[in-house]
């Protein structure tokens, strides 16, 4: 906890890097940030420490973000992930205090690696169910939690994309970075690949051919007779490695 405060007092820490949860949700900018004047221009966005320390000592929680630009060692962690799996990692940081919860019950479009590193936290896990991959749910919409897990300093839970989910510290602080890349979809793969190959397509279609059923299908058919070959030789090691670093 020591490295969140120095941060936190660094004197240079912006919203959105820096920012405060309250009861779940996220507290007003006006209650922790301030403006001011470089070059002549007011700046807005820089955290108060001594407003930030009042919140907290209130319930709130700290949410900070980016966290492998400014701290080394969540910077090598997230730099030695991104090259074994080759995706890129970012990280964040949830300090609650006792008995509090830092987001209120939602989903992430991400993979999540959560890393105790103090204290302890208590997570509700939850199927994912249809709509969106991400926001907040009211608790009511869901069935019985999949599962609780609680992780004590030194744990490590994966989280998968979509899955509703919140966390409880216990009867103390609780601190827990949340290590996190986004799903490689196959359409990131594969659209800029088919994009390209349907771009050197130009053979004209003839007039009238939508009134003609078995001349149309006959040009489609041939068309993506073409498209399956040039795909069949395409580069994929290329694709895939240009893909994973988008």
């Amino acid at each position: 906890m020591p490295d969140v405060d120095l941060i936190v007092r660094d004197g240079r820490a912006r919203h959105p890097q820096v920012s405060v949860l309250s009861n779940g949700m996220p507290a007003a900018l006006s209650d922790y940030t301030t403006t001011r004047s470089i070059n002549g221009s007011n700046v807005a966005g820089f955290v108060d420490p001594t407003a930030v320390h009042r919140l907290l000592a209130g319930g709130g929680s700290l949410h900070l973000t980016d966290l492998q630009s400014v701290h080394d060692g969540v910077g090598a962690l997230c730099d030695t992930l991104t090259d074994r799996v080759g995706r890129p990692f970012s990280a964040m940081a949830f300090l609650s205090p006792p008995g509090r919860s830092a987001f209120v019950l939602h989903r992430d479009p991400l993979h999540v690696v959560v890393l105790q590193t103090s204290g302890t936290k208590t997570w509700e896990l939850h199927r994912p169910v249809a709509g969106p991959d991400h926001g907040p749910l009211p608790t009511n919409s869901l069935a019985a939690p999949d599962r609780y897990v609680t992780l004590e300093a030194g744990d490590a839970l994966y989280v998968p994309p979509g899955w509703p989910h919140w966390a409880t510290s216990s009867d103390r602080w609780s601190l827990h970075l949340s290590i996190v890349t986004s799903p490689l979809r196959v359409r990131q793969v594969l659209g800029p690949v088919l994009g390209h190959v349907l771009n050197t397509l130009t053979d004209e279609v003839p007039a009238g051919w939508c009134n003609a059923v078995e001349d149309g299908a006959d040009i489609l058919r041939a068309a993506s007779g073409t498209v399956a070959d040039r795909l069949a030789s395409t580069d994929w090691e290329t694709v895939l490695r240009d893909a994973a670093t988008r």
